[in-house]
């Protein structure tokens, strides 16, 4: 298996991951727009390394990169993100 981004199997990389889609607003409880230069009005994509079982349910080991309020993006590696603000990418 290939990965579309790099071309290099999987295997090769550091940690394989599964595309998610991430929901900012649920990530980061908030209802307003942008959130420290954040746009929480779309989707980031993210990259689910593992998951991790917590006390208050289970949370997901993610890079994610997310767009930001003046249009640039920026990647945030290794966040815990709750399992409701995660859903699989359609293939």
């Amino acid at each position: 298996m290939r990965s579309e981004r790099s071309g290099q199997p999987l295997s090769s990389r550091e940690r394989a991951t599964k595309r998610v889609w991430v929901d900012l607003r649920r990530w980061l409880g908030s209802d307003m727009t942008g959130v420290g230069g954040i746009d929480l009005g779309q989707p980031a994509a993210g990259g689910l390394v593992r998951w991790i079982r917590t006390t208050g349910g289970w949370v997901g080991v993610c890079n994610v990169v997310v767009t930001m309020t003046d249009g640039t993006t920026a990647k945030f590696g290794d966040q815990l993100i709750p399992a409701r603000a995660l859903r699989p990418w359609s293939t």
